[in-house]
């Protein structure tokens, strides 16, 4: 089965983006057409990121609150976050941060725009 996904015009925050599933996450929905802010704790990690077409590297430690702060202030505004980094207390800062209307608290992807969402 094959399933495309158009991320055209949107742009998405993923944490924990620096390796593993948070990079792939982060290459794909670049190749989607998203705008990616990723993030990580690890910088060497992101700087590869840095050569990817269609996405933003910045460094960002999911513990601290103003870390969370500087990040999405830099991001501007969001349509998508994914919290890859496996922390529930880093999901709750994001999204109460971006979205605090919402709870959600799981490591899944949201398009906070009010489309589609994806568990």
């Amino acid at each position: 089965m094959t399933y495309e996904l158009s991320l055209e015009g949107k742009t998405a925050l993923i944490t924990a983006a620096g390796q593993g599933i948070g990079r792939a996450s982060a290459e794909a929905f670049a190749d989607a057409g998203a705008l990616v802010i990723a993030t990580d704790i690890n910088e060497t990690a992101l700087t590869e990121l840095e050569r990817y077409d269609g996405i933003t590297a910045l460094k960002l430690d999911a513990t601290k609150p103003e870390d969370i702060k500087r990040v999405l202030a830099e991001a501007g505004g969001l349509d998508v976050l994914f919290n890859c980094a496996g922390v529930e207390e880093a999901a709750e800062m994001l999204v109460w941060a971006v979205s605090p209307e919402n709870s959600f608290t799981t490591g899944a992807v949201f398009d906070l725009s009010g489309g589609r969402s994806t568990y």
